[in-house]
């Protein structure tokens, strides 16, 4: 929004009428002042913040990637499987594939 040349920032639930909320506008300069001074103390800060913060994430990463690369793996085998399935179906349904003349035995 635009009022004597100054951008504000408000919410859009608010705005539309969606939401019955009680926040304010504000300037997109206080919000840039506000952006700029979190960003310098994150800096100032770093070894306290960010660095633990990282690492943390970095565990998580390295805990779940594990987890995907297994859903992947399987995913790619069910993927394989499903191809086989289709084609064993259609030479099936072409009679180019005949079933065996007794069924394979298993092993005890």
């Amino acid at each position: 929004m635009m009022i004597n040349s100054i951008a504000y920032w408000e919410c859009n639930a608010h705005v539309s009428g969606t939401a019955d909320c009680q926040t304010i506008r504000y300037s997109e300069e206080s919000l840039y002042d506000a952006f700029t001074l979190l960003t310098h103390k994150l800096a100032a800060h770093r070894e306290g913040i960010l660095v633990p913060l990282i690492d943390r994430l970095t565990r998580i990463q390295q805990r779940h990637s594990g987890i995907h690369g297994k859903i992947y793996e399987i995913d790619t085998q069910i993927a394989a499987l499903n191809e086989q399935n289709l084609t064993i179906a259609s030479r099936h349904a072409k009679d180019t594939l005949t079933p065996p003349s007794s069924p394979p035995r298993l092993a005890r």
